[in-house]
């Protein structure tokens, strides 16, 4: 099963590839900007917590940009170098991609969740909360550092089921965890009435289950790469290819965060917490109409094209 899949990676046309590789990620994305929307919806109902909450998740947005960031570096980075070497035929050297992304994802992953839970009050100072969002800011936000290690497993490595000619298996963790993202919101927010915590702790099951799927891919026998211990000792060759392929994703989305972290301050200044709020909304539904734009495409492209052994350029 796995050799004819990489056969055919190897050998079919690219258009063909191109397309069922854009399908499975587009319909991926979708999904997950839905979830934002629903999302939203649930904590807009909770009364308590309508306006203070999504303002606080509006202010706590940066944060999630940088976690996503980190992210796309290595999920993205690490997937074109995958698929470079099984294009080479150089099994090695793709699980040894695979086995340092793991620990890159872990490490930044765990930087980031520390630092930012000892700077948490300042850094949402600086990020526009008031006195009147801060609590539902620091609530929201630490469960969020919380999850950034299963959220960077879950999304990063992600991309290498799709890199290693898997879409559909991607695209399923994707709409799964959308799922269950939405089945723990509902729980946390209209059953036990957590606001804005429990939007954040929904989030955080729905990543770790993510991250569990990602996981198990690559130790049962399906995957065509497979984690092996002495792979995850940093190689700085393997971490250098990662880091200049991923490097334009990876400082996108800073730029992103440096807008939106903009963009919350001026808000604030001149709308408060309310501004903050519709904006939040705002964002959400611009967030869905973009979902299958040419990111998609790109990042499908990204996965396809480089295991035929044809898009060099990434190496």
């Amino acid at each position: 099963m796995k050799t004819d899949r990489a056969h055919r990676m190897g050998t079919e046309p690219i258009p063909r590839l191109l397309l069922e590789f854009s399908i499975p990620v587009m319909t991926g994305m979708i999904v997950q900007a839905v979830y934002s929307i629903i999302n939203r919806a649930f904590i807009g109902n909770v009364p308590e917590a309508a306006t203070l909450g999504m303002a606080a998740i509006t202010v706590g947005m940066p944060i999630l940009l940088v976690n996503m960031a980190f992210g796309m570096l290595i999920g993205f980075g690490g997937s074109a170098a995958l698929s470079l070497y099984l294009g080479q035929k150089d099994q090695d050297r793709a699980e040894k991609v695979l086995g340092n992304a793991f620990t890159l994802v872990t490490v930044l992953g765990l930087l980031v969740t520390v630092s930012g839970i000892v700077f948490l009050d300042p850094l949402l100072r600086m990020l526009g909360a008031t006195d009147q969002v801060m609590p539902y800011a620091r609530e929201y936000n630490l469960i969020i550092l919380i999850a950034t290690v299963p959220m960077m497993i879950g999304f990063g490595l992600n991309n290498f089921i799709r890199a290693e000619g898997n879409p559909r298996t991607s695209m399923n963790y994707m709409v799964l965890s959308a799922v269950v993202n939405v089945g723990f919101d509902a729980l946390f927010i209209l059953g036990f009435r957590w606001g804005v915590a429990g939007a954040a702790l929904g989030t955080l099951c729905a990543q770790t289950f993510t991250a569990f799927l990602v996981l198990r891919y690559f130790f049962k026998k399906r995957s065509h790469v497979h984690f092996h211990v002495k792979n995850l000792r940093i190689d700085p060759v393997i971490v250098g290819k990662i880091s200049a392929i991923g490097s334009s994703s990876f400082f996108m989305q800073i730029g992103a965060s440096l807008v939106q972290f903009v963009l919350n301050n001026q808000l604030m200044v001149h709308g408060g917490d309310k501004a903050l709020a519709a904006y939040g909304i705002i964002q959400t539904l611009l967030m869905f109409f973009s979902s299958s734009s040419s990111d998609s495409t790109a990042a499908a492209s990204r996965s396809s094209g480089t295991t035929t052994g044809q898009g060099t350029s990434f190496g």
